[in-house]
């Protein structure tokens, strides 16, 4: 399959290959599967900047069919998501703009490649270091396991922060934040 933006020939049953895994272990693990997605296309030889737009895009179909059905649940508080996505539009102009800059230097794969690394090792020891403290404080406090929250203390410092404008979602459960 020929990508003439992107100027690239990729085999349609890889990128096939590349949905089914990154559908499997979203469904065996219930991870969106972006930490597989975007490697997989930057291996087969996608330009870095085509794998984000493409995999900003394959989220946004998920997210919409995941919030449409967490909405009839009652589980979406429109409020902090129409707030998120306020920023989350300015954050992907101001990406945009970056990569521009870059594509103009002629430093756009290195610098987004190197950054997506960086992100996704930054998450991984992240992800890492709360589940092992979580496990520690349900070994030494023998505390159940959905009580085991091993960045709690983050949790806290960061509500504590009290820059105005302040804002209140109370469908969240949360009084008032910094916006």
């Amino acid at each position: 399959m020929y990508f003439p933006l992107a100027d690239v020939l990729v085999h349609p049953l890889i990128l096939a290959a590349i949905g089914f895994l990154v559908g499997v272990m979203g469904g065996f693990f219930g991870v969106g599967g972006s930490f597989i997605a975007g490697p997989a296309m930057f291996f087969v030889g996608v330009p870095m900047n085509f794998v984000v737009g493409t995999d900003l895009a394959h989220i946004v179909g998920k997210s919409v069919v995941a919030a449409k059905r967490h909405r009839t649940l009652g589980h979406v508080d429109i409020k902090l998501g129409l707030l998120m996505v306020l920023g989350t539009m300015v954050g992907v102009e101001m990406g945009a703009q970056v990569v521009e800059f870059l594509k103009a230097k002629e430093a756009a794969e290195m610098v987004i490649g190197l950054l997506y690394i960086v992100i996704l090792i930054t998450i991984s020891l992240f992800t890492g270091w709360e589940a092992r403290r979580s496990i520690v404080m349900m070994r030494t406090e023998k505390i159940a396991a959905k009580d085991a929250l091993g960045f709690k203390s983050i949790t806290r410092r960061v509500r504590a922060i009290r820059i105005p404008p302040l804002v209140r979602l109370p469908n969240s459960g949360i009084e008032s934040i910094s916006l």
